[in-house]
């Protein structure tokens, strides 16, 4: 039962992440045609469908920050249309509720022993502190690395963090890439 839910909710996710990306790359010409570019410079632009290997992926940088841009946008509205895309897109909008192990003072607060929290990602995503123009879908804000997240501060979290990650997140990051990749090709 476990592993068929497993894949259940994966499948969902990723689908919608990739029906997300789609529509993004189709909106932002510019963006499609970076991405176009980077897939042909390091696959080739023979008329034959192939599968990207691993090493091809790994070097598609800004492919994977197309995936992680979709993953941080979650909700906006635009033009009256309401757009859902990971950012923009996260398969996960919260986390699983904790129980309060001892009284905590966060930021200020008091969280008392015993009460449940949950915390919410799609704010931190969407925060103007955290990201600049946060409604805006821009992967390049994914180039720098060291800007997205350290130890110190977790502000991209659509497969949640730690021990609690998502069991799928590498399949399906790997699959989004496979792809869009194949798509952009």
């Amino acid at each position: 039962h476990g592993l068929i839910n497993i894949v259940h909710k994966g499948h969902d996710t990723t689908a919608s992440a990739l029906t997300s990306a789609t529509g993004e790359l189709a909106r932002n010409n510019d963006i499609q045609r970076k991405a176009r570019e980077e897939v042909l410079r390091i696959m080739g632009d023979d008329p034959v469908d192939k599968i990207p290997t691993s090493e091809q992926l790994r070097e598609m940088e800004y492919l994977d920050c197309i995936i992680k841009e979709v993953y941080n946008k979650n909700m906006k509205f635009s033009s009256n249309t309401f757009i859902s895309t990971l950012r923009l897109c996260s398969p996960a909008i919260a986390s699983a509720i904790r129980l309060i192990a001892k009284d905590t003072i966060l930021n200020g607060v008091l969280l008392p022993q015993g009460h449940r929290i949950q915390i919410n990602f799609l704010d931190i995503h969407m925060d103007s502190q955290l990201w600049e123009d946060p409604f805006e879908y821009r992967p390049e804000r994914f180039m720098n690395k060291s800007s997205v997240q350290g130890k110190e501060e977790l502000k991209w979290l659509p497969f949640g963090y730690g021990p609690h990650t998502c069991l799928g997140m590498n399949f399906s990051i790997t699959e989004q890439r496979v792809f869009i990749c194949m798509l952009c090709k």
